[in-house]
């Protein structure tokens, strides 16, 4: 299948500042050392969509593109978003920590820590965040009382959450689990299958209903997909696709988020380069598509709608069916 051009079936809400407002992601990578205003991580919250910048602003934009509200932080620089029914938490610098419940203006609760969060998810009762080291912390919304430090290697950038276990994952190649949000079983991905696969280091996991899926990198730089059910086996999804000449293609653009799209029963690959690969069922029929030339951060969506986000407070909306 060929590469493809969506430029002409996005709904673009916003190209540059001062025509657009703000939301984004997680990884390293894009949220330290950060300069210029940009859009670091989208959800999906009911029939809108919330994004968050890295200078402190809030927007609840409409499926049609429209900035329902706006919510200014001040100087707060935001890294993650993480929203679970009608409640949406958002982490940044300095132990900044703010929750929003059925769509309310969102306050400032304790996190404990005055690190940096670059990770957030909910569990079950609980708030768990990542600082960017071996720590989690974790609690409720009337602050994080409780941590935990764990033996690793490398750095908790990543974490995701189902209705019986929660995930994260180190750049180093690690993949935790708990399903307590206290006791965390750590499995070396990088040692227990040495010479099996190329050592690894992971920049995103996301849990659905039947299984897992991890997102990074080789060592070689090329972009590695894993998927597992239980967290102990896991195989290796290539990432091949037919390109405009109508070869088999290896992606070599570089992964930054993942989102499944359970409507079309799909996960859809974000690459930094203003690309996105749909990862159906079926590992014949990846596509990738071109839909922008901005650097881009973040995936989400819901039942009708992906949106993309990224620098210049870039937002796309786009109809799934297209892909």
């Amino acid at each position: 299948m060929k590469s493809e051009n969506l430029k002409s079936i996005l709904i673009l809400i916003g190209l540059l500042p001062g025509i657009c407002c703000g939301f984004g992601f997680s990884a390293f990578s894009s949220v330290w050392n950060q300069t210029d205003p940009k859009y670091v991580d989208v959800a999906g919250l009911e029939d809108r969509f919330v994004t968050i910048s890295n200078t402190g602003e809030i927007n609840w934009i409409s499926e049609t593109g429209q900035t329902v509200q706006t919510q200014d932080l001040g100087n707060e620089e935001l890294n993650c978003l993480s929203v679970n029914g009608k409640q949406a938490v958002a982490g940044g610098n300095k132990g900044a920590l703010f929750i929003s419940v059925n769509n309310s203006l969102f306050r400032k609760i304790e996190s404990g820590t005055s690190k940096n969060i670059h990770c957030v998810a909910q569990f079950r009762d609980k708030l768990i965040v990542g600082t960017g080291d071996n720590e989690l912390r974790y609690g409720n919304e009337g602050g994080l009382s409780e941590s935990v430090q764990l033996d690793l290697k490398g750095r908790i950038v990543s974490i995701s959450s189902g209705n019986s276990v929660c995930y994260a994952v180190t750049d180093r190649g690690e993949i935790i689990h708990s399903t307590d949000s206290k006791n965390w079983i750590v499995f070396d991905f990088n040692e227990v299958y040495k010479g099996y696969y190329k050592k690894s280091s992971f920049v995103k996991v996301v849990v659905t209903s039947t299984q897992v899926a991890v997102l990074g990198e080789n060592e070689d730089g090329t972009p590695v997909l894993f998927f597992s059910s239980k967290g102990n086996v896991w195989t290796e999804r290539p990432l091949i696709y037919t390109n405009d000449d109508g070869f088999r293609a290896q992606l070599s653009e570089v992964p930054v988020d993942i989102y499944y799209d359970a409507v079309n029963d799909q996960f859809i690959l974000l690459c930094n380069n203003g690309r996105l690969m749909t990862i159906p069922s079926c590992s014949h029929c990846h596509r990738l598509f071109k839909i922008t030339d901005i650097k881009i951060h973040s995936i989400s969506g819901n039942e009708r709608h992906l949106v993309v986000v990224g620098d210049n407070n870039f937002i796309n909306i786009i109809d799934p069916g297209f892909l």
